[in-house]
């Protein structure tokens, strides 16, 4: 793997969380994957998140986005008020019930979100986060960790690439977490590798909408379950790519999730075991990013229609509490 290049260039918070029902003392229900320096990576770039209770993360690396959205159908209007230290070495990012005034509209809760975008970014590298999942059983919760590039020229999504470290799902997707690549060729051809997922969100933004011939290269989500050996792995049974028969709850203790990405690979990890790749030229993947890309972490609440047997809405409020951000390189 080619080495990364960093570039760290260089908002409130009032968020205390209670941590009950789960483990946050001595970063305790899984190993940290990286603490053993893997053989060929050396540590490029971290943040602990040490500071005291209530305080926003380092100015230096993290925006905190406030009174922000992020596309017309979600729930969330995403405030500085959701997201703080604990105090504990860890980011809390709170989503709440809560009837709010946003752009254009009223909002049915109130969530976080932080990004690095103008201030840490890089080019290929193993990036990993250490997090507890909020409570999967709340209606229409969806975390996720994900990379963006830096720099984006093409002037349409998915162009230029999405990189999703983990994205999780309640209801119907029972537990699971997702690694997924989306990308296009461009933005008007007709013959678009663009998934069916992935036009659906063309449509949403009013860009033309070309036809879903991906065949799952650009755009589906892979989902993990765990085995009887409790190893994870990938599941996309034949034509249903959203089917999981085993599960495990991420919201009951701190797990790794990482991918690894270079120049003609993307590989992704759940507590340093691999279960999804993608490769450039196999499956239709004709694109693998190698501009600078940053990271956000945040917590979404999916559309009305998406919630699909999820829960009713009274377990929030929910925390996503993160441990640590890690950028590695390869030697």
């Amino acid at each position: 793997m080619r080495a990364a290049g960093l570039l760290v260039i260089g908002c409130c918070a009032t968020v205390l969380c209670s941590t009950s029902g789960v483990d946050v003392t001595g970063r305790g229900t899984s190993p940290k994957v990286s603490d053993t320096n893997p053989v060929d990576w050396h540590l490029l770039w971290e943040d602990n998140f040490t500071g005291p209770v209530g305080a926003p993360p380092n100015p230096a690396w993290w925006t905190v986005r406030n009174n922000m959205t992020h596309g017309p159908l979600e729930q969330q209007l995403y405030t500085s008020s959701s997201v703080g230290l604990d105090g504990e070495g860890h980011l809390v990012l709170t989503t709440s019930r809560a009837t709010i005034r946003g752009p254009g509209r009223e909002y049915n809760f109130t969530s976080g979100w932080v990004d690095t975008q103008g201030k840490v970014n890089a080019t290929f590298g193993r990036w990993e986060i250490r997090a507890i999942l909020p409570n999967p059983r709340a209606l229409g919760i969806w975390p996720a960790h994900w990379l963006m590039p830096e720099a984006n020229s093409w002037n349409c999504w998915p162009v230029g690439g999405e990189i999703d470290i983990m994205e999780s799902n309640g209801g119907i997707f029972n537990n699971t977490v997702m690694g997924t690549y989306h990308w296009g060729k461009n933005c008007t051809t007709a013959d678009e590798d663009v998934s069916t997922n992935t036009a659906s969100h063309w449509q949403n933004s009013g860009a033309p909408t070309p036809p879903p011939t991906c065949s799952c290269g650009c755009g589906c989500d892979m989902h993990t379950k765990t085995q009887p050996n409790g190893q994870f792995e990938c599941t996309h049974p034949p034509n249903n790519p959203w089917q999981c028969t085993t599960a495990h709850d991420f919201s009951t203790g701190f797990h790794v999730f990482s991918v690894e990405w270079n120049a003609t690979a993307i590989e992704w990890f759940v507590d340093g075991q691999p279960y999804w790749h993608r490769e450039l030229g196999v499956e239709g993947v004709n694109y693998i990013p190698v501009q600078p890309f940053y990271i956000i972490l945040n917590t979404a609440i999916q559309p009305a229609a998406w919630n699909k047997g999820a829960g009713t809405g009274s377990e929030y409020p929910v925390r996503h509490i993160i441990d640590y951000v890690r950028i590695w390189t390869a030697s």
